[in-house]
Parts: C-alpha cells; structure tokens; sequence
C-alpha cells in the first residue's frame, strides 16, 4: 500500500476523461473522496496485492484522476495527472488538430507516416488520399499524438487560435508583449513571484476552468519562466 494516503480531497466524479467516460459513465454529483462512495463508478480492481472496488474520480478545478482502492473508501491513490492538453474537450482537441493539419504540410506527413506505422495502420498511399478532417478525426480517435505534439498543440491554441488567455495574464504580470507574443528579447524569468499571482489570480476570475487549465500548461511547461506557478497551479486542487 505504499503512496496511499488519507483522502481528504473534494472531488467530482468523472464526466467525461477518455476511457473513463465510456467505462464509468456520468454521474453528476459532487462528492467527497473522504465520505461518500460511489457505486456508480466501482469495479474490481487489484492494486498492490490489494483487491477491491475502484473508484475514479477528478478535481473539478484540475483533471487529476483519483482512484479509491481495497474495502476501505477514505484510503485513494492519486494516479498521473491528465495533461492539459487531454483535459481539453474531444471537439476542442479535433479542432485544434484539424487547423494544425490543414495549416502545415509537415504536420499533415508527420501523422500520415505515423497513423501508416501502427500496427494494422493504412498505407501511406491511403492515409494521402485522406482530407484534413478525415485524418485529424482518425488522429484523434486513436490519440495519436506524442508529448511534443500536445505542447505543440497548447502553443497554437494559446498563442495563436484563442490568446485572449494569455494576455490577460501578461497584462496582469506586466510582461510585455504583442498580442499575446512575448519578445524573443526577454529574460527569464519574466516575472517576480508576486506578479505570477496576481496574473493567476487575474486568469482565475476571468476564465474560469479554462484558465485553470493554461496555468497548469504553464506550470508543466514553463515553470522556469513563471516563479512559483508550479505551487500556484496546484492551489486549485488543495482548496
């Protein structure tokens, strides 16, 4: 049973995470990991020697799965984080792909050759003949796309596609930029840590989850830059 630990965390259970979705279904309810079951959401499962009921759940302010196991519910595990970019909604995801696909011929060969690659894959021929749509929708369906694809992903819907996000942050750190854009000219890291959370708290007010979200992007990927946006991305989950 080593990492299990005392759950106190209130969580919501699963509405839609990927697989989870289609194994557990939607709930609904809010729930608290410490004092309710939910049998909706159980199933046999062996961790560590350890059999019993399973149970899946995420924060609501931050896609973390949680998993309960063995006969006691207030014992859980918390399990890999969701990253940011598969937190994101499948029809966010497919769109995103889809521009990323239609506005880049690389993009478009890169996962034609690896959808030809997989085990029981397309020819490549085939994969060709394909319309942008068709291809991102299949790349999506098998979440084909590796790490560096996902922070080439978040980069585009941030910076490019959706940057209103980030330039409510940059304003509220005082960070300069042009329309979203840093100046390559910048030293990190761009802020003090008092600036990165009124940014943050900044984000919160205004966009909500979806703010939550290019915290944790940017705590994933650029804590360096951001001084204490790790701690203040992980706030949400303690609260």
């Amino acid at each position: 049973m080593t990492g299990l630990s005392p759950g106190t965390t209130r969580v919501l259970a699963v509405v839609e995470l990927g697989r989870a979705a289609r194994v557990w279904g939607e709930t609904g309810a809010e729930l608290s990991a410490a004092s309710r079951e939910a049998p909706a959401l159980d199933q046999d499962h062996a961790q560590g020697g350890v059999r019993g009921r399973e149970f899946v759940f995420v924060s609501p302010q931050k896609m973390r799965r949680f998993r309960v196991y063995g006969s006691d519910p207030l014992v859980f595990a918390m399990a890999k984080p969701v990253s940011p970019y598969r937190s994101l909604a499948p029809a966010r995801r497919l769109a995103l792909m889809t521009h990323f696909i239609k506005s880049s011929p690389q993009a478009r060969e890169l996962y034609v050759q690896r959808m030809a690659s997989r085990p029981g894959g397309f020819r490549v021929v085939t994969l060709r003949s394909w319309s942008p749509d068709r291809l991102a929708a299949e790349v999506v369906r098998l979440n084909a796309q590796s790490a560096t694809d996902e922070l080439d992903l978040l980069h585009l819907l941030y910076v490019e596609l959706e940057p209103s996000i980030q330039i409510t942050f940059l304003d509220a750190s005082g960070v300069p930029h042009e329309n979203g854009e840093l100046r390559d000219d910048l030293a990190i890291p761009y802020a003090d840590e008092s600036a990165v959370v009124r940014a943050a708290a900044a984000v919160r007010e205004k966009h909500g989850d979806d703010g939550e979200r290019y915290l944790r992007t940017l705590a994933r990927y650029n804590a360096a830059s951001w001084p204490g946006i790790d701690r203040i991305a992980g706030d949400a989950v303690r609260e």
